[in-house]
């Protein structure tokens, strides 16, 4: 038996990959062969197999869960952890995060951060952006881009946040706010 609640994943294919897996009787089942194999499919996240007397096996899957994207590298979950499924399969939608290789645990806690800020006064952060010389942006759904440079970073996303939101009669006719 293959459980879990599939979005992306299917259970059928997932079968599948358990039978092929499986070589021997009940006591000879490699239930570590049976977890790597499934964790290696990209959506898979969590992977549970017991066995079930006299005859059968559960297996328990969790599937990823994609809260942004990571460029156009793959797709980040809540625990910040990196995953490339087929590109065909990126739900629609996501926000994106841009910025140098190891810089995806910093960049994802900050837009959590931010979005968290902004979500309370009704916006949106679609993309989340370090370049290479550390000066960071962000662009709002339907909104502005956002320049908040190299330094004191959580002060001028604070005072983005307290003082200029509150300015912006309608976001969407502003291109740039630079707080530098």
């Amino acid at each position: 038996r293959v459980e879990g609640d599939f979005r992306y994943l299917s259970p059928s294919v997932l079968q599948t990959t358990v039978s092929d897996t499986v070589r021997g009787g009940f006591f000879n089942v490699n239930v570590d062969d049976i977890q790597e194999v499934l964790l290696s499919k990209p959506w898979v996240h969590h992977v549970t197999v017991k066995r079930i007397w006299p005859d059968s096996m559960s297996v328990t899957v969790s599937e990823q869960i994609a809260t942004v994207r990571w460029g156009s590298i793959g797709l980040i979950n809540p625990d910040a952890e990196i995953f490339t499924p087929e590109k065909n399969t990126y739900p629609d939608d996501l926000p994106v995060l841009f910025g140098p290789e190891e810089t995806h645990q910093f960049l994802f806690a900050l837009y959590e951060r931010l979005q968290k800020k902004l979500g309370l006064l009704g916006l949106k952060v679609t993309e989340l952006n370090l370049n290479a010389r550390r000066a960071m942006t962000f662009r709002l759904h339907n909104g502005p881009l956002v320049i908040l440079g190299r330094e004191d970073v959580e002060s001028r996303i604070d005072r983005f946040v307290g003082d200029v939101v509150n300015e912006l009669n309608d976001p969407e006719k502003i291109e740039v706010v630079d707080l530098r």
